[in-house]
């Protein structure tokens, strides 16, 4: 879950903590990548599987090398009905329906894995879904699901991506996500978020989960969600990340403000330069909008926290948490 901008404030740390923090803190913690050259590859080549790696290989030809993907998609769920339209359509499979329209060359095989409370009960008609494998927690809650998911995911697949439930994918995202994996560890996306219309209301640059593909050994090497995270796992988990040597890549829209001084970026675009850590590179791809379209809605686990109470509580002692941990928030 990303943090609000004024989450630093609200956390009422001892006076001047950051300004002190900051001096600690690289100074240059992103590389702005030749953002060019990938649009020029990907518009003469594909990313094609070789059965140990990605290569890029040239649009249009026959490459015998080329061996099919086996894709796991982790989707935490409660298994809600979806409340952007009529009917009994769960969000889960609203999600599954954006993953399943991508655009690819390069042959690919999904099996999607829902993580899911133990008590869970399972729709007949997705139980009989043969892409489709549930994972059943120890218990009820969203991070025990997603490492129940997690676990089922194993090392039987080559590559591995989050997708939470309220989320979409549009049908270019994994293409543009695999052809840079061919030089990164770990991918990441700015996303857009839209109202239950579907009206978009805002541009974000914080590395959402939905936006996160990875061959199977990052994940492993990376490891689980940390069960001390409710509210904010994404970021330890990309604090974890940070720390492994392993090379990120976060994508963002053609137009999206790179090269501007750094007061006119965009503020997730600003995070990513202080908070990333020090093997990230951000490009940006050829779409006029983000490549994954967040939900935004009363029943999500950002608008719990923004509403007060215990949630908010809770997240601000993670991000004390996260602070000793990492000397930041980690992006």
């Amino acid at each position: 879950m990303r943090h609000p901008d004024s989450a630093l404030v609200d956390a009422k740390l001892p006076g001047g903590f950051w300004a002190r923090l900051r001096r600690l803190l690289p100074r240059k913690a992103v590389k702005i990548g030749d953002s060019g050259a990938l649009i020029e590859r990907a518009r003469t080549h594909v990313a094609r599987f070789d059965g140990m790696r990605l290569i890029a290989g040239p649009k249009g030809a026959a490459d015998p090398s080329a061996h099919e993907l086996r894709l796991a998609v982790i989707i935490p769920t409660r298994l809600k009905p979806c409340t952007t339209e009529p009917g009994s359509r769960t969000f889960i499979e609203r999600a599954m329906e954006s993953a399943l329209a991508q655009v690819l060359d390069q042959p690919v095989s999904i099996t999607f894995i829902a993580g899911v409370d133990v008590d869970a009960e399972v729709p007949e008609r997705l139980a009989r879904r043969p892409d489709l494998v549930i994972a059943r927690s120890a218990g009820r809650s969203q991070i025990l699901a997603l490492n129940a998911a997690i676990a089922a995911a194993g090392q039987a697949y080559d590559f591995v991506a989050f997708l939470e439930d309220d989320d979409l994918w549009a049908p270019t995202f994994l293409a543009w996500s695999l052809l840079a994996l061919v030089d990164h560890d770990f991918v990441s996306m700015s996303h857009v978020e839209i109202d239950e219309s579907g009206k978009p209301v805002n541009i974000q640059d914080f590395p959402t989960p939905s936006s996160w593909l990875m061959p199977a050994a990052t994940l492993a090497r990376v490891g689980a969600v940390d069960l001390k995270s409710k509210w904010h796992y994404d970021n330890d988990w990309l604090g974890r990340l940070g720390e492994s040597g392993l090379r990120r890549c976060h994508l963002v829209e053609k137009a999206a403000p790179l090269s501007l001084p750094r007061r006119l970026l965009r503020p997730g675009i600003g995070h990513l330069l202080r908070d990333a850590g020090p093997d990230i590179t951000i490009l940006r791809h050829a779409s006029d909008q983000p490549l994954v379209i967040r939900l935004v809605h009363s029943g999500s686990g950002t608008a719990a926290v923004r509403s007060g109470g215990p949630a908010a509580r809770e997240s601000k002692n993670e991000y004390r948490w996260l602070v000793a941990r990492y000397g930041r928030i980690p992006w």
